[in-house]
């Protein structure tokens, strides 16, 4: 998968739900760094999604944003 692709999804609720997990994963990785992310994610993502897959997705919007 490459940096940033959004895996395929069994229902419109797991896409939901991954959408909102990247958005969290996004705030931390701004507000707190990617350690923390991390850490946050582990304590609240239920098995059904992948943190590394999160992260990538998180870090490519937050790259592809420009800031300023």
């Amino acid at each position: 998968m490459a940096i940033g692709e959004r895996p395929c999804f069994l229902s419109r609720g797991q896409e939901r739900e991954f959408e909102m997990l990247v958005g969290y994963a996004r705030c931390g990785i701004s507000s707190c760094g990617e350690g923390h992310a991390r850490l946050a994610l582990e304590a609240v993502v239920p098995l059904s999604h992948d943190i590394g897959a999160i992260i990538r997705c998180a870090k490519a919007d937050l790259e592809a944003v420009p800031h300023g």
